[in-house]
């Protein structure tokens, strides 16, 4: 991923591109075990035009006749990346992908903003999601991917979404009366770009206090994600007040993101280093490079970021976040022109 800002890291203030990496880093943290290469299996061979509903209550309607989850997509002829989403939705695997587990509807993001601020979370002129409307009443939003998307984003995102359909209809059910099938509900709605749904999720976890402490960490790790730091601090300090410490590895993790969004970048470096190891989770763990590489690059040590990031793309072969090193590595040995440190 080329960062375009110019970024002044000689100091442990660095700008950090605006911000862009270290939302991209925790994005993935959230996202990463739910994108994998499976998606890329789908076929590209030809086949008739995709179908597209346009009435919102049609759709629902159709889609709980048919028992498919529905595929929403929003956007605004104005958007700048309008045009590009448009290819990406064209794409041979991901209409083949829409067609065979969707049904499917597109809406102005204008014309239905209110719908696209209550399923996103908030106000936009371009995303996607996917909605189980089994239940009803208001679709369960499960899978959310607000702005633009490339085909093979794209088509993790679908792949992902109908993978876990069934695992989150269990989990909702399972959630009304158990606090450890809530909390795995939240990071679920997380992992999937629900973030309203998460927030709302975790919302609801206060005991006991392990458990709350944990519901506190994701929320964290979320309003990183949105940009919202000052809130995540306070969410992370009242998670160590509960005993999130004793996770030392996750708990160090969100206090690295924290501190690197905070822009306090040596100390988050440092801290990730001495976490590694106390790391289990092959997904923290595996983030915690891809954000460790990331800062090392902000610091100008660019022989560690990348070594760092190679690493990751050997232990995480196939997935997302190996790509995403990929992209990152390509970014540092051969930066576009006029982008400096």
């Amino acid at each position: 991923m080329a960062a375009s800002t110019s970024c002044d890291a000689s100091t442990d203030e660095a700008p950090l591109g605006r911000g862009v990496w270290i939302a991209c880093a925790v994005v993935c943290l959230l996202l990463g075990a739910w994108l994998v290469l499976g998606a890329g299996s789908a076929s590209s061979s030809a086949s008739a035009e995709l179908a597209w509903q346009a009435d919102l209550q049609a759709a629902v309607a159709l889609a709980r006749e048919e028992g498919r989850p529905l595929h929403v997509h929003f956007a605004q002829a104005s958007a700048p990346l309008a045009p590009r989403m448009r290819e990406t939705l064209g794409a041979a695997p991901v209409e083949q992908l829409a067609r065979l587990g969707f049904v499917n509807l597109q809406l102005d993001a204008g014309v239905h903003a209110d719908e696209f601020r209550r399923w996103f979370g908030g106000g936009g002129a371009l995303g996607s999601c996917i909605l189980d409307v089994s239940q009803p009443g208001e679709p369960d939003v499960l899978a959310a991917l607000p702005g633009f998307a490339a085909p093979r984003r794209y088509l993790e995102f679908l792949d992902a979404s109908q993978k876990s359909l069934g695992a989150l209809q269990k989990l909702r059910k399972r959630a009304e009366s158990s606090a450890d099938a809530r909390l795995a509900l939240g990071r679920l709605y997380a992992a999937q770009g629900s973030a309203a749904r998460a927030r709302a999720t975790l919302q609801l976890v206060k005991a006991p206090a392990a458990l709350h402490a944990q519901a506190l960490e994701q929320l964290a790790r979320l309003d990183v994600a949105s940009g919202q730091v000052a809130r995540a601090r306070a969410e992370h300090e009242q998670a160590r007040g509960l005993g999130a410490e004793a996770n030392a590895g996750s708990w160090s993790l969100t206090e690295a993101l924290l501190l690197a969004a905070e822009r306090r970048v040596s100390q988050a470096t440092q801290l990730l280093e001495g976490a590694l190891p106390q790391l289990a989770d092959q997904q923290e763990h595996a983030s915690a490079l891809l954000l460790l590489g990331t800062l090392q690059h902000e610091l100008q040590s660019d022989v560690a970021a990348v070594s760092t990031l190679s690493r990751l793309q050997a232990e995480a072969r196939g997935t997302a976040l190996a790509r995403e090193a990929a992209e990152r590595i390509r970014h540092i040995e051969q930066p576009e022109l006029g982008h400096t440190h």
